[in-house]
């Protein structure tokens, strides 16, 4: 899989929210905003020099190469770090920081400045900043393309650390600015033949369950299964409403809303909170079903709810990337296993 991590910040209700159920390592006080790039929806807001957000990769991207985008949006111009990349042990190899002057650099952990843009960015304004790293002594790299055009290329040594481990990405406001803004994020590295470098601009939505398709599981009260699953991101009911199956191949099926976009889209990431409410091992399967394709990926499942979070970057679990058409008419599914 290249694609590791997508974010459009939408659903979010408190801080906590984005390391309880958003897949976010850390979060230093960064809450969420209504000051959005697109349409409605959320943000992410470093409000002040404590603010932080880090994503700790899945594995060690020792020796592969990055790829992180996404919108960001300055309320002054003046010196501020946004961006940093650690190694496995949060010590730092480099960062990007806007200049005093409000151009974008790269900078050793030293703060030996590697490579400067050229556009002077403007208050008030999104851009759309899409970074490639590569951490090594020698043939390492940090590139960044500001809306689509090459802002700077740097090649050379970019390891201040004794290893070229990669495991932390994070979003500081360390630094002048009052605020600064990110939404609609990705990460992804090189593996794969799919979403393996720059995606371009994106945009990220969030769909809801909006009926019942094929329903097994019991529910606890109400009408339908769906509206007994269908909590907000950041304020899930828990054992207020909920469905429940102890039989294997017990399955639920979900019709979702429908997209908002025309254009390509990269991946599609299933949120399912569950528990189990005994002490024997049980198993789920958390999933997305386009035509007679099901995908999905098994969890086992703990005492206590727990936010399960899966990408499936193509429609057919191979290289056909989803269409605004092929995920109108997909299902979400959990199923027992």
């Amino acid at each position: 899989m290249s694609l590791l991590f997508f974010d459009g910040f939408d659903g979010y209700d408190s801080p906590t929210d984005l390391t309880n159920y958003g897949g976010w390592y850390s979060n230093n006080g960064a809450p969420t905003s209504s000051i959005v790039r697109v349409g409605t929806g959320k943000s992410m807001q470093l409000g002040n020099s404590t603010d932080r957000l880090r994503y700790v990769l899945p594995t060690d991207h020792a020796g592969k190469t990055l790829y992180i985008g996404f919108a960001v949006y300055f309320s002054n111009i003046t010196s501020s770090i946004f961006v940093e990349i650690y190694n496995t042990f949060l010590q730092r190899h480099v960062y990007i920081q806007i200049s005093s002057s409000g151009n974008l650099q790269v900078v050793f952990s030293d703060g030996t400045i590697l490579s400067t843009g050229t556009t002077t960015l403007l208050a008030s304004t999104w851009y759309y900043i899409e970074i490639k790293v590569l951490i090594a002594n020698s043939g390492g790299i940090i590139d960044c393309v500001l809306n689509g055009a090459s802002e700077f290329v740097f090649s050379g040594d970019t390891q201040y650390q004794t290893t070229n481990s990669v495991g932390y990405i994070s979003f500081p406001n360390y630094g002048g600015i009052t605020s600064v803004y990110i939404d609609d994020l990705y990460i992804l590295n090189n593996d794969g033949s799919v979403n393996n470098t720059y995606l371009g601009e994106v945009l990220i939505n969030r769909l809801v369950q909006t009926g019942d398709s094929s329903v097994a599981f019991t529910r606890n009260t109400g009408a339908t299964n769906y509206e007994a699953i269908d909590d907000m991101l950041g304020a899930p009911d828990d054992a207020t409403t909920y469905v429940y199956a102890t039989t294997t191949g017990t399955k639920d099926e979900y019709t979702l809303s429908n997209t908002v976009s025309a254009n390509t889209i990269y991946g599609v990431k299933v949120n399912t909170r569950a528990q189990k409410d005994d002490v024997n091992p049980k198993s789920f399967k958390n999933g997305i079903k386009t035509g007679a394709t099901q995908q999905d990926v098994t969890h086992s499942l703990g005492i206590g709810y727990t936010n399960y979070i899966d990408i499936f970057e193509t429609s057919d679990g191979g290289t056909t990337l989803w269409t605004p058409t092929t995920l109108d008419a997909a299902v979400s599914t959990i199923e027992v296993v």
